[in-house]
């Protein structure tokens, strides 16, 4: 496709199921996801998802100077799932084979 002919599209140019996504990310957003994953399935995460990791490190750094209860408060999780991060002996970042769609 001629690279002079995208700065010319526009949201209501577009299909309507790529509406949305346009109205969220921009024309051009849009443009940039198409060239790196045009074609492919791509599943996009909820967001707290994205951030659990970040979340789970922070309690983890946390926990010596915070009790299991003010964490949980902190963090708006109970008790025991604070006890669940900081017992978990993954790494940050590493991928669980549960997590992993086939």
């Amino acid at each position: 496709m001629d690279e002079k002919w995208m700065g010319e599209l526009t949201v209501e140019m577009l299909p309507e199921v790529y509406k949305e996504l346009a109205r969220v990310v921009g024309v051009n957003g849009l443009l940039s996801l198409t060239k790196e994953f045009g074609g492919i399935r791509l599943y996009i995460p909820k967001r707290d998802k994205l951030i659990r990791t970040i979340r789970d490190s922070n309690i983890r750094n946390e926990y010596p100077n915070m009790t299991y209860k003010e964490l949980a408060i902190r963090y708006n999780l109970s008790e025991s799932r604070v006890r669940e991060i900081l017992n978990d002996k993954e790494v940050d970042g590493q991928l669980n084979i549960f997590d992993i769609s086939l």
